[in-house]
């Protein structure tokens, strides 16, 4: 699997973050089944629709014209945060 070198990955025990920057590349989610043919990802307001317990934050659309940008992005994260909570503590 290729990653791109601007990428940043978090380890939180079986949690992974990545952090791709301003350009989205989310191929390496294509064999996953995460992207439609278009490369976007199968998602509704950051939570995929294909791939159970992964989770989208900053895309274009994701829940508001506004989710790729610094003013929308926070509420967006908010929101899924909320979501990572409830999956983190289901798990323990």
């Amino acid at each position: 699997m290729l990653f791109n070198p601007f990428i940043r990955v978090i380890f939180f025990s079986t949690l992974f973050i990545f952090a791709t920057g301003y350009r989205p590349d989310l191929s390496y989610l294509h064999p996953l089944g995460a992207l439609d043919a278009e490369g976007k990802p199968l998602q509704t307001a950051g939570i995929s629709l294909s791939v159970p317990e992964l989770y989208y934050v900053g895309l274009e659309g994701q829940r508001s014209f506004a989710s790729a940008t610094l003013r929308g992005v926070g509420p967006d994260a908010k929101y899924v945060v909320r979501k990572l909570r409830r999956f983190v503590k289901n798990d323990l």
